[in-house]
């Protein structure tokens, strides 16, 4: 499965957003212009999606409500905050997972769900708020994406969104895992080298040789690029240089430029 489409409206610094996804995205600007905005819609839906994930907490975690909500929001959506992700699957069926919320108006000011809507190949799925949903108001507190007992229909969409992964690494803690405690999701790569070494050596060693090809015709007298693991059990990253010496040199990560 993949994305295929995205529309957001009153997100964060973006009125509105609407773009289709290709099998790559590369989004370039400058700064403060909105990339990480922009991934955090994905990140946003994950966090909702994995185990223990929650609306409320996936807003309580970046500030609130109004720290999400675009400052446009005011004249536009009637104040809502929208996400609509299409998506198609490795058998060609398309699917649409909608998602707007706004704060309660008094007390806790908690996320509401405004409306949740999800379609299989044009069939809709799931549309709220629902009769049980205007009988109880509180069951508005939560989406049915984060729940189990509710999401069976449509959890490929569920799992898909939960394995979402976000990556902004830092080569100086890639070099020294030291410089940062790591809790929960490592975003910044202090256990980048583990997390590759914990893939199945098929894949590895693939990816391993299609970086070798790039970084032989950009890096003078490179040869090889390996993982080892030390005598203390840990990981590293070991490229090999071809050189004046009959074997060629070795260093690991820590001897790397940026």
């Amino acid at each position: 499965m993949r994305i295929s489409h995205v529309r957001a409206s009153n997100w964060r610094n973006f009125k509105d957003l609407d773009f289709p996804l290709e099998d790559r995205l590369i989004v370039v600007g400058p700064n403060a212009a909105g990339k990480s905005n922009l991934l955090d819609v994905f990140r946003f839906l994950g966090e909702i999606a994995e185990p223990g994930g929650s609306l409320a907490a996936s807003v309580d975690k970046r500030g609130g409500f109004s720290k999400i909500r675009s400052l446009f929001a005011r004249n536009s959506n009637h104040g809502r905050v929208t996400l609509n992700i299409g998506l198609r699957d490795d058998g060609g069926d398309t699917w649409s997972y909608a998602l707007s919320f706004k704060s309660e108006q008094s007390g806790r000011h908690r996320p509401l769900v405004e409306e949740e809507r999800v379609e299989h190949n044009g069939q809709i799925l799931l549309s709220r708020p629902d009769e049980a949903d205007r009988a109880d108001h509180e069951r508005l507190t939560q989406t049915h994406l984060e729940q189990i007992s509710t999401n069976q229909p449509f959890r490929a969409l569920a799992e898909y969104f939960s394995k979402v992964q976000y990556f902004h690494l830092v080569p100086q803690i890639i070099r020294n895992p030291g410089r940062v405690t790591v809790t929960g999701s490592d975003p910044y790569g202090a256990e980048f080298i583990s997390q590759m070494n914990a893939v199945s050596p098929q894949t590895r060693n693939a990816w391993l040789r299609r970086m070798e090809e790039a970084l032989r015709s950009a890096v003078p007298e490179f040869r090889d690029l390996k993982l080892e693991v030390d005598s203390a059990g840990r990981p590293h990253l070991i490229a090999g240089y071809q050189n004046w010496r009959e074997r060629p040199a070795r260093q690991n990560e820590a001897d790397f430029s940026d």
